[in-house]
């Protein structure tokens, strides 16, 4: 991957530009952490950090935007029906074995085609572990993921039910989605993208340009009733198996329950 752009160590959203003065009366307070998160202030740029001292909550349960230079030094949680916003040009640096949970909530990583969200690993030698969206007894809310690079995803164990973006659905989604649309995925630890939605699930998910590239295992792991919403426009190369791995069946990949175009 080549290097980040440089970005200012500071900025705020051009609809909040009127908080820049508290900012500067908390930092002549003392207050040099200042990380802003919260549907009050919607801000959109962390505080300044690196791997030493992260800049993302642990948890997050209500609407929050983040952008600029982000450092994730533990396991992100986000629930509460809460929706967490990624702007354009945002880089997360994963600064170990961490996963984002997207339970019961939605991520919006909304990139651009010349500034994309980036995931991606501090070290080599430290795959992180996956973005997962659902899980936990709940339906998947509609998250959207639009010009989005993983990098050095997928955790270390590539015989693993996983992958750098994991989409699991125990019931019915809420709408349509999620969304995934121009989303690269290098060098995964196990597969590229697996998707394992219900089988009767009336809306199907969007997948169209995908990119991956470099992974364990297939680029993607599909059951069944998800390839209703494959579309076109892929790119799936030098990973240990190019195929789509579809899976079905009462025991592991579903039953098809709708009418499907492959």
């Amino acid at each position: 991957m080549s290097p980040a752009k440089p970005r200012s160590s500071f900025s705020v959203a051009s609809g909040y530009r009127r908080l820049v003065p508290v900012a500067i009366v908390l930092v002549a307070l003392g207050v040099l952490a200042l990380a802003w998160v919260g549907s009050s202030l919607a801000p959109v740029q962390a505080a300044p950090a690196d791997c030493s001292s992260g800049n993302v909550p642990s948890s997050i349960a209500t609407d929050t935007t983040l952008g600029g230079d982000l450092f994730v030094t533990g396991n992100v949680t986000i629930d509460g029906g809460a929706t967490v916003t990624l702007t354009a040009g945002t880089q997360i640096t994963m600064c170990g074995a961490y996963q984002w949970w997207v339970q019961d909530a939605r991520l919006l990583a909304l990139g651009t085609d010349t500034e994309p969200v980036v995931f991606i690993a501090q070290s080599e030698a430290t795959p992180w572990e996956r973005i997962y969206i659902g899980g936990g007894g709940v339906s998947v809310q509609p998250s959207e993921l639009r010009h989005v690079v993983l990098e050095g995803g997928g955790g270390s164990d590539d015989t693993a039910e996983t992958g750098a973006l994991h989409i699991y659905s125990p019931g019915l989604s809420v709408g349509a989605g999620p969304v995934l649309d121009h989303v690269t995925v290098r060098n995964s630890g196990s597969y590229g993208i697996y998707i394992r939605m219900d089988e009767q699930d009336p809306d199907p998910l969007s997948l169209t340009n995908l990119t991956v590239s470099g992974s364990a295992r297939a680029p993607l792991m599909l059951y069944v009733s998800a390839m209703r919403g494959l579309g076109g426009g892929h790119t799936l190369t030098g990973n240990a198996e190019d195929v789509i791995e579809v899976r079905a069946g009462t025991v592991g990949g579903g039953i098809v329950y709708f009418d499907q175009r492959w």
